[in-house]
């Protein structure tokens, strides 16, 4: 029994089928593996809590989490994989002055009104 057509080819392909002889994808083929490697959610998560904490480090927290997703999406992993590192740092570091500064603002005004 003879193999049926390779679906790879374009020339084996009846007529009607698949894309033109010739024809490639704009931007090039898409190769699995090569586009959203680096997961940004959890880090856009992680520094929308820090801007609500301690709003101008979450803000430069939530900058360059956009700036790593950005990268993301044009398959820059390694420029995308350290963003979302910073990212993180930064989140940790508003939330933890975001704490220690609410903390004090409630112990003052404890003190205040005692």
């Amino acid at each position: 029994m003879p193999p049926g057509p390779d679906p790879t080819r374009n020339d084996e392909l009846p007529a009607g089928f698949g894309p033109p002889a010739g024809f490639t994808l704009p931007g090039g083929p898409k190769v699995p593996g090569t586009r959203g490697d680096v997961r940004t959610t959890g880090t856009f998560v992680l520094a929308i809590a820090a801007t609500v904490l301690f709003v101008p480090v979450g803000l430069v927290a939530l900058l360059l989490t956009l700036q790593a997703r950005t990268a993301n999406e044009h398959a820059q992993n390694d420029v995308a994989r350290d963003k979302a590192r910073v990212a993180r740092i930064v989140a940790w570091l508003a939330i933890a002055l975001g704490i220690v500064g609410w903390g004090l603002a409630v112990l003052r005004y404890a003190r205040t009104d005692a």
